[in-house]
């Protein structure tokens, strides 16, 4: 059965934790395309996610691009009702379902809320796995755009400090992503990260995953030995591409 995917694709995951503004992003970048909006955007504030389920949007290529990009929007990390793991599986659920043949190109776009000093949380997911996962492939990392959101709710008095604690955090992935924006107001940029991480993405080769996947697919939670860090490895690893 056709997903309505193709090989070609290129695919960018926007993630974050809860509350980052990863619908909010997606939605003005297709707004600056003239489509209408697709994404739920939660309470501000809220720790609940408004994203419970993957959700997508494909955009055909501009005399840009010679591939379509699908644009998906992912449940947050750190939410009150779903572990970081569930979301993790749901990603790759989702990713096996839609490419079935094992091989996509692919990057991710992480959006971090910087008016919610939640460095505990962002330690473990942001470190552990985005750096820890590609610690040994310096290559993967242009498959990733950090982006540091909502500025203007930090109090002026406290940016220096925050800015010297967010460099001093992100520092030993800010120097081989992609990219690193860092902007009062981030969403009306959106079109120009996506163009541009979109043609990044078109000049890397197919990836394969589809091993991979089915592990993940089929563990059992219940294996006290597994190590969640070792999974995300493996599915980010294969998604994002090693060369």
């Amino acid at each position: 059965m056709s997903t309505g995917f193709q090989q070609s694709d290129i695919v960018i995951l926007v993630t974050g934790l809860v509350g980052a503004g990863k619908s909010t992003f997606i939605n003005t970048y297709l707004e600056e395309l003239g489509k209408p909006e697709c994404m739920k955007v939660g309470d501000p504030g809220s720790l609940k996610t408004c994203t419970t389920q993957i959700k997508y949007e494909i955009v055909n290529p501009s005399s840009r691009h010679n591939n379509r990009l699908v644009i998906v929007d992912t449940p947050g990390f750190n939410d009150e009702n779903k572990s970081d793991l569930d979301v993790l599986q749901e990603i790759a659920s989702w990713v096996q379902r839609s490419f079935p043949r094992g091989a996509c190109r692919g990057g991710i776009i992480y959006l971090h809320d910087v008016s919610n000093d939640r460095h505990r949380s962002m330690d473990k997911i942001s470190i552990a796995v985005l750096k820890k996962s590609f610690v040994n492939t310096e290559g993967v990392y242009r498959r990733i755009v950090l982006i540091n959101t909502k500025w203007s709710k930090v109090e002026s008095q406290q940016r220096a400090n925050r800015k010297t604690k967010l460099d001093s955090h992100w520092k030993q992935l800010t120097n081989r992503v992609s990219k690193h924006y860092d902007s009062d107001d981030i969403a009306s940029g959106a079109k120009g990260i996506v163009e541009d991480f979109w043609k990044t993405l078109e000049s890397g080769g197919a990836l394969e995953f589809e091993n991979e996947l089915k592990f993940i697919l089929n563990y059992q939670e219940k294996r006290r030995t597994f190590n969640i860090w070792s999974w995300a490895r493996g599915l980010l690893g294969k998604l994002l591409g090693s060369t």
